[in-house]
């Protein structure tokens, strides 16, 4: 039989096959259809901020995972594949999303858990010069960096550089006249802010003379970008942009919001992995 005169279809199961050929190997072989749609483009690497998978990738930081992180290729790693430890999924986001901020970032993934690790105030009391940097959020979350180090290991976990709000200089009436930031390096475990969740400043000022809304990328992660939606989205956590004289923003009642700064919400930071050991 020839291969035309085989039953001609338009759309593939999970369960069926691909026969694949090399005439430099003596074996013939097969993939699943659900596997080789990832496979055909594995070997490029700006895809891999395009595809959703949303696989399991075991419990276990393997040595395959870092060789594919170390050689940027990001074999078998796509957006949404995770870790499953200690009750938490642990979720790629993005793949080398502060490459280009400063001379010789490496390769890496972005992980977020799919759940708040922990919760807290917004800041240590009710002073509206505090922003994110004097913040309880800022503290409780450099301190969450062992529970991805319990997976991943302390000496995978890569600092990146990273614009964070420093004070705040305001009033009740003009709730943003200015404020400055921190650019600071060496920043392991962290808070994602609007833009980086939903591509936009939505909730915090734009206006002149608001230092603040710059950012260090502009850039969403490429998982939230492909318009995936929030994991557990009936859990309340925080985000670190400052929206009012008291309030931050967060996530609550299935949608982006604000809280004042002493509501208790949850903390669900990311962190970057790298291949090499640091």
């Amino acid at each position: 039989m020839r291969i035309s005169d085989l039953p001609i279809v338009r759309y593939n199961e999970e369960s069926d096959y691909i026969v694949l050929d090399n005439p430099g190997k003596s074996t013939t072989k097969r993939i699943s259809c659900s596997d080789f749609r990832f496979s055909v483009f594995s070997n490029y690497q700006f895809t891999h901020n395009q595809i959703v998978r949303g696989a399991s990738l075991g419990n276990e930081f393997r040595q395959d995972h870092k060789d594919a992180i170390r050689s940027g290729s990001f074999q078998d790693l796509w957006l949404g594949d995770y870790w499953l430890y200690n009750n938490v999924r642990w979720m790629i986001v993005d793949f080398n999303y502060f490459r280009g901020t400063e001379e010789g970032v490496k390769n890496h993934i972005v992980i977020m858990p799919d759940r708040s690790l922990s919760a807290t105030f917004a800041t240590k009391a009710e002073d509206p010069l505090k922003n994110y940097c004097d913040s309880l959020m800022y503290d409780a979350a450099s301190k969450l960096k062992p529970q991805f180090a319990a997976l991943f290991g302390d000496e995978y976990i890569m600092g990146h550089k990273d614009v964070l709000a420093n004070t705040y200089n305001g009033s009740p009436t003009y709730p943003y006249t200015s404020d400055d930031i921190l650019v600071r390096g060496g920043i392991y475990s962290t808070i994602p802010d609007e833009i980086m969740m939903f591509g936009a400043r939505l909730m915090a000022p734009v206006q002149a003379g608001r230092n603040a809304a710059g950012h260090i990328t502009g850039k969403q992660f490429s998982y939230y970008r492909q318009g995936m939606g929030i994991p557990n989205p009936h859990q309340i956590f925080w985000l670190r942009d400052k929206c009012w004289y008291n309030y931050f923003t967060c996530w609550a009642d299935y949608r982006l919001t604000n809280r004042i700064w002493n509501t208790t919400a949850g903390l669900r930071p990311f962190v970057c992995i790298s291949g090499d050991a640091n």
